[in-house]
């Protein structure tokens, strides 16, 4: 091929590849496809450094999903410096952003939060029980609908973490209340604090709940993960298919790694 001729066919070249891109960067939107991230954020406070938001967001821009579940998120609190984390992700991140308060703490709010790609329609939060002076937990159920997908419901959640019946309890309360919502497409993402096969996540897997990632893909502690308690899982009737799931090896932005699995409609 001629110079000249390579050059005449550089813009054809160019506006052909406009939109390519290997499957690790293509933006699930496109199409059919869903890519879904669960991330306990530690209110952004890192293992090596102080508060950084910034670099929370550059782990959720890079894993590039469509819908974010966020626990241990923090809103005007001391620790924070007084920053709306969700909506400094919203904005770092172009995605839309909610939040579902579970308790004060210095001075300011913290729980769990949803990202989105698409506008929440609706946003609903759920008290899950709890005995004694433990701490309030809380299940955040969202409602998008993606351009060429069926509605979603999509629910962010932080369980219990050192008392095993009151997280079993939350477990069969958000289990009941997910029963009742009469759409298929469900996606409950979030920390539940239990490994594989414990009775928490038996509420839902013996009742045929998926989990969209393999027992062994370990979350917690980051920087040498030896427990998997972070969980995307599926109800029985999804229209979904896992195609693909990765867990990102961040050790330092969080005390857990996240979790980010790429899910398309099954064939009819």
């Amino acid at each position: 091929m001629t110079r000249r001729l390579f050059l005449s066919l550089i813009p054809f070249l160019l506006l052909a590849c406009i939109g390519c891109s290997s499957d690790d960067n293509h933006a699930a939107a496109s199409g059919a496809r869903l890519r879904v991230m669960t991330y306990n954020i530690h209110h952004a406070q890192g293992l090596v450094t102080k508060l950084d938001i910034k670099r929370i967001a550059g782990v959720i821009k890079d894993a590039n999903p469509d819908l974010v579940a966020l626990e241990e998120v923090d809103v005007n609190t001391n620790r924070a410096d007084k920053k709306d984390e969700p909506k400094e992700f919203a904005t770092l991140t172009g995605l839309h952003a909610a939040f579902a308060k579970a308790i004060d703490v210095g001075g300011g709010d913290y729980g769990d939060a949803v990202l989105s790609r698409w506008p929440i329609l609706s946003q609903k939060v759920i008290k899950l029980p709890k005995t004694g002076n433990r701490e309030q937990r809380v299940a955040l159920i969202t409602r998008v609908q993606p351009e060429k997908l069926p509605e979603i419901v999509f629910v962010a959640v932080h369980l219990e973490h050192a008392y095993e019946p009151d997280r079993l309890a939350q477990a069969k309360t958000l289990k009941e209340a997910l029963d009742q919502i009469p759409v298929q497409s469900i996606i409950l993402a979030g920390d539940f604090n239990a490994t594989p096969g414990s009775d928490a996540i038996k509420v839902f897997t013996d009742a045929g709940w998926k989990s969209c990632t393999d027992d062994d893909d370990k979350t917690f502690p980051a920087p040498y993960p030896t427990k998997k308690i972070d969980f995307i899982l599926l109800p029985p009737t999804t229209p979904f298919k896992v195609t693909k799931k990765d867990i990102p090896s961040e050790r330092v932005a969080s005390d857990h790694r996240p979790v980010v699995v790429y899910l398309e409609l099954k064939k009819k």
